[in-house]
């Protein structure tokens, strides 16, 4: 489940399912920030999925909320019981023009531009992100 985030504000989700199938591609199920069904490439082969698990939206939201970046997306492996934080990054790779639906590409870009903006207003008004620096420590300066 790859979860797309704007400084706390969820922009969507996209269920992957990498198991064999007939195709031999993987198949993909869309959602919107609310959880709703939503298709979000004309590239991705379609499946019903599992939906939004509640765990994985407050973890992403927690982890984006506690980075001082305007997006991140946040990967989780669901399991049967619970869910795993897979991977954090805040370039996702494979996605390129033209990947995703037109509508969704702008809607996602705005929402970039306002996290951008509602972090620029958190940091000129002291926001610290010390949970954020006590698990990435800063390295040492180079010249």
């Amino acid at each position: 489940m790859k979860v797309f985030m704007f400084y706390g504000v969820v922009g969507g989700f996209l269920e992957i399912d990498r198991s064999p199938n007939s195709s031999g591609k993987n198949r993909y199920a869309g959602y919107d920030a609310t959880g709703a069904r939503r298709d979000m490439s004309p590239n991705h082969q379609p499946m019903e999925g599992i939906g939004v698990p509640p765990d994985v939206v407050n973890a992403a939201r927690t982890i984006a909320l506690n980075t001082p970046t305007p997006f991140l997306r946040v990967d989780f492996l669901v399991g049967a019981e619970r869910s795993y934080l897979g991977e954090i990054t805040p370039h996702p790779g494979n996605t390129y023009a033209g990947d995703l639906f037109e509508d969704i590409d702008r809607e996602l870009g705005e929402m970039f531009l306002d996290a951008e903006a509602r972090l620029f207003i958190d940091l000129y008004n002291g926001k610290k992100f010390d949970l954020y620096e006590e698990v990435y420590q800063p390295g040492p300066v180079y010249p």
